[in-house]
């Protein structure tokens, strides 16, 4: 039932965040990826996400660590066209033959007074369900 009322904050969060304010440095810290259990409940993963001012992106995975370039800017993940109501992060790994991984901002906030973490909800083109990080 959390699960729920969760996504459904986060729809709603979404239509509000299309006109961030600054999504460069709202971005900006340690962010760690959460998925939710069959009954709902919160279960972390242990995958950190780290975004530095210098447009560098940590992610670590158990002792596995990889290094990313990223930019965000309003051209869409599918087909590269403008889209200026929204937010989308790349990931680059040049060491990787310029592998690429794209994501819409949904997201960047609190969701509610009781529980004033930060959360940030991305999702990827073609993808069922977002991916929800808490700001460590």
């Amino acid at each position: 039932m959390r699960k729920i009322f969760l996504i459904l904050i986060i729809t709603v969060l979404q239509l509000n965040y299309s006109c961030a304010q600054n999504v460069n440095n709202d971005i900006l810290g340690n962010w760690e990826l959460i998925e939710f259990d069959l009954e709902g409940e919160e279960q972390v993963t242990g995958i950190i996400w780290e975004f530095k001012s210098d447009g560098t992106c940590k992610v670590v995975e158990n002792s596995n660590t990889q290094d990313y370039t990223y930019s965000i800017s309003h051209t869409k993940c599918n087909d590269g066209s403008v889209d200026n109501g929204n937010n989308y992060v790349r990931l680059y790994r040049a060491s990787d033959n310029n592998l690429e991984y794209c994501f819409q901002i949904d997201n960047i906030g609190v969701i509610d007074d009781v529980d004033n973490r930060i959360y940030m909800t991305l999702y990827t083109y073609g993808a069922l369900k977002p991916n929800i990080f808490v700001k460590k």
